[in-house]
């Protein structure tokens, strides 16, 4: 097996057989054998539920099971074989201050159980020995460990025209959103008061005002009378 993902590889060797005890499975990190982590119940799981190595192929029949046909004998619970290492950089890690230093902490276990996971299952197909998990077994896992599985994310990049417009669509609704918040910036339950006294008007109403008081050529205009008016009560105007 060889998978690299997300700046971690994955390199060694699985079997196609499963055995009966669990103490075949050695996992190294840069070449450091590390203990009990949850890369290896991440394997393991994968091994014995998603795939047929550890499937009994046929377990004995005896007397016993013969005449009791209501009891159903299971066979013996098989476990994968493996041997892998992990290589990544130094600083993605730090080892447990314990005496025989198998302990191990990742700063991304997302990232690592992602790779852990596309790698096995691309060699259980490959090696056509791959089978669906039932979702009660999923569950079983999920229940009984910190983490979940398939919790992390696919790393599978992405077409760059997708990612050119998915860009362009956020840009879009980023603009419409500002946009959106800048005309709504008066609170609808603070309104200002108008000063009395204080009449603006738009020059679209001025040009209004201008064509409806337009003189035609024989119009008079009257004048109100008052002490201003000097006594005239309408004044001429010279034809065109």
């Amino acid at each position: 097996i060889n998978h690299k993902s997300g700046g971690f590889e994955i390199s060694g060797y699985i079997s196609t057989e499963g055995h009966y005890k669990k103490n075949m499975q050695f996992l190294y990190v840069n070449r450091r054998l590390v203990l009990k982590t949850r890369l290896h119940k991440l394997i393991d799981f994968l091994l014995r539920k998603e795939s047929v190595i550890c499937k009994a192929k046929g377990g004995p029949t005896n007397r016993q099971a013969s005449s009791s046909p209501g009891r159903h004998r299971c066979g013996p619970e098989l476990y994968g074989i493996f041997i892998l290492n992990v290589t990544c950089a130094y600083s993605d890690y730090d080892v447990c201050l314990e005496p025989a230093k198998t302990l191990i902490e990742f700063q991304n276990w997302d990232v690592l159980l992602t790779c852990i996971e596309e790698g096995v299952k691309i060699f259980l197909k490959r090696e056509h020995l791959f089978i669906e998990p039932c979702s009660e077994d999923i569950r079983e896992f999920n229940e009984d460990n910190v983490f979940c599985l398939y919790s992390a994310p696919v790393l599978k990049p992405s077409l760059p025209g997708e990612t050119s417009v998915q860009d362009s669509f956020k840009k879009a609704c980023d603009k419409t959103a500002d946009s959106y918040e800048m005309c709504n910036l008066q609170s609808k339950d603070v309104k200002r008061k108008s000063i009395a006294g204080r009449k603006t008007s738009s020059p679209i109403e001025s040009n209004k005002d201008l064509q409806e008081t337009e003189i035609t050529p024989n119009q008079t205009v009257a004048e109100p009378s008052g002490t201003c008016g000097n006594n005239k009560a309408e004044i001429p105007l010279p034809s065109r």
